[in-house]
């Protein structure tokens, strides 16, 4: 039982009388609760109800094909404010476990960065317990593994009322480790390991996993392969998540697969080029070696840039698309970091490059619809978790004066870099799928656990405990990171995030 202060206790106190008053208050309306001057951050799933009556991902589709921003509703507004949020939040000491995205290691900001850059209560307490603890990590440079204290892979914060109001962990990755990329089998089993030993250690009680775009398929992943092995951090598991998720698959993964795309041909590029890369037999064929994976390469860039023209470097620093073309910048870019030029280790540096190449085409691979559909099929989830839905989608300003509106109003969005980017991939996505409503990554219906296409694709799911909570108004990464390209200015995304996980944890302590 967790000790209240005297602060805390009148908080709840008061979320109790209102949630009394009201009965269970939905996740939309707690959140424009701990947001009253903000009117576009979140809002209901339109068409939630006959989505969650649909047997099949086509049916889902063609639901949301009619569905935009015109047609999102919120719910009728309460009497709820801040104070009552914060009181539900204070009743019961929730742990959020951030299961991070795809290519998170490549990317300056962590998901969450605002609250684990700055000091808490709890990222000083945890400093101290992590230290006690070692786990090992790969290193790409040196190709091996390496011995890393706990306290650094996995970073901790609270949210602080007077004390450790809610704590929050992200499973870090770091560069060159190939945690954000390769097959989410491997990668779960690296992150339950570590998972793990932070529970020995913390003993934390009520742990909601957070996974963040393709952070959710690797959290359903882990938990399976907690259930099969045995591991007692499953026990302490309440909820997972999907955030932005990609449950069922995401129509840019999709896309690769088609060489009449961009992304099919760079992905048709990056598999040659890792296929064309020759090691050496001996010291004195090496110059011939290199001239040959020098040529390799340059197709390569030739490919990506459609011309011989191609500054890997210069592409990732002035923006990141959020596509393919982003991911073929990467390889790019670490084929020089990796010196695959050297003469010295020569098939070492060889090496270390397909490993890199053949990870990221994995973690490409997991997100596509096909291989999601596939995992749903063979694998039974736990049945004491709930499994919940926080979607989102961004809005066009070019589509009508709405969602110009939306866009001005600057409460997701800021103008910046990140949005024109992700603009680009969300009219992409739009004209693959016919589907509005996408964060550019990924559909909203997608992003669902949708209970009666679960149990289609496998009995041994049905009666899952599921819930949708809501539409975030923002953008892919606008949900999660502070920036992906980085402005002159220094401006931001200005989503609430804090205010999503405080109101995450009002909802789940009702």
């Amino acid at each position: 039982m967790i000790k209240l202060n005297k602060t805390r206790m009148i908080l709840f106190i008061l979320a109790m009388i209102a949630v009394k008053a009201y009965g269970e208050t939905s996740f939309v309306e707690l959140l424009k609760a701990a947001t009253p001057s903000k009117s576009n951050i979140v809002s209901e799933i339109p068409g939630i109800e006959a989505l969650n009556r649909a047997t099949t991902m086509d049916q889902a589709a063609l639901i949301m094909a009619g569905k935009s921003y015109a047609h999102l509703q919120s719910s009728e507004k309460t009497n709820l404010n801040i104070n009552n949020v914060i009181g539900l939040a204070s009743k019961r000491q929730i742990t959020f476990v951030i299961v991070p995205g795809v290519l998170g290691e490549f990317i300056d900001t962590r998901a969450f960065e605002e609250l684990f850059s700055r000091d808490s209560l709890y990222k000083r307490r945890w400093q101290a317990l992590g230290d006690r603890v070692v786990d090992q990590r790969f290193d790409l440079e040196k190709n091996s593994l390496r011995n890393e204290r706990l306290s650094n892979l996995i970073s901790a914060a609270s949210i602080d009322n007077g004390n450790e109001m809610i704590k929050v962990i992200i499973l870090k990755t770091f560069l060159g480790s190939m945690e954000s990329v390769g097959s989410n089998v491997e990668k779960a089993k690296v992150f339950n390991r570590r998972l793990q030993k932070y529970v020995d250690l913390t003993g934390d009680r009520d742990i909601v996993l957070l996974g963040y775009s393709r952070g959710t398929p690797l959290a359903l992943e882990m938990i399976t392969q907690a259930q099969k092995n045995g591991l007692g951090y499953l026990r302490n598991v309440k909820a997972v998540v999907s955030y932005a998720g990609v449950v069922m698959g995401s129509a840019l993964a999709d896309v690769t697969g088609d060489m009449n795309t961009e992304s099919g041909k760079l992905l048709a590029a990056a598999k040659k080029y890792r296929d064309s890369l020759v090691l050496s037999d001996g010291f004195l064929d090496r110059p011939v070696k290199a001239s040959q994976n020098a040529a390799a390469l340059a197709a390569f860039v030739a490919t990506l840039a459609e011309n011989s023209k191609f500054d890997a470097n210069a592409f990732l620093n002035n923006t990141r698309s959020g596509d393919f073309k982003t991911v073929a910048a990467l390889i790019v870019k670490m084929t020089s970091e990796l010196g695959l030029g050297s003469l010295y280790d020569f098939n070492g540096h060889v090496l270390r490059v397909k490993t890199f190449i053949n990870e990221v085409i994995q973690a490409v691979e997991g997100l596509k619809s096909t291989n999601l559909l596939a995992w749903w099929k063979t694998h039974t989830l736990p049945r004491h978790i709930q499994y919940l839905s926080l979607a989102a989608a961004m809005v066009d300003p070019a589509r009508n004066a709405q969602e110009k509106n939306i866009y001005d109003t600057r409460e997701g969005y800021s103008d910046s870099l990140d949005d024109m980017s992700l603009l680009e991939n969300m009219r992409t996505y739009e004209k693959l799928t016919g589907v509005a409503l996408n964060d550019s990554q990924v559909a909203v219906y997608q992003s669902l656990f949708l209970p009666n296409v679960i149990a289609g694709l496998n009995k041994q799911n049905s009666g899952l405990n599921i819930k949708s909570l809501g539409l975030l108004q923002t953008h892919h990464w606008g949900v999660s990171l502070q920036v992906v390209n980085k402005m002159k200015d220094g401006r931001t995304n200005p989503f609430p995030r804090e205010k999503v996980l405080i109101s995450l944890a009002a909802y789940l302590n009702q």
